[in-house]
């Protein structure tokens, strides 16, 4: 993206497009209706992989505006962290999952 102030390059440090009615992280869409309509009895967090790249769960909690992205590189990406481990537990107790 290129975008300027004054004529002059601004610089982001951390974008999101997350809309902004989102549940705890989660767009509503998967929340609200998703995880709603499937019920699912057992909700897992994380991956199965072996080497889970640049992911610390400790900087998955805290204020996510102030948690810092991480390279996945399992699955090639830059990471948001926007949907940390509270996020994850908050959003699933309402359908009462084991956790």
């Amino acid at each position: 993206m290129n975008c300027a102030w004054k004529e002059k390059p601004a610089l982001a440090d951390k974008l999101s497009l997350m809309p902004a009615d989102n549940e705890n992280g989660w767009r509503r869409d998967v929340v609200g209706r998703w995880w709603k309509e499937i019920a699912p009895p057992i909700i897992r967090w994380g991956g199965s992989i072996v080497d889970p790249g640049g992911y610390r769960w400790k900087n998955g909690i805290g204020d996510r505006d102030l948690r810092d992205a991480f390279p996945n590189t399992a699955w090639g990406r830059i990471d948001s962290n926007d949907v940390g481990i509270d996020e994850f537990c908050q959003s699933a107790k309402p359908w009462g999952p084991n956790l």
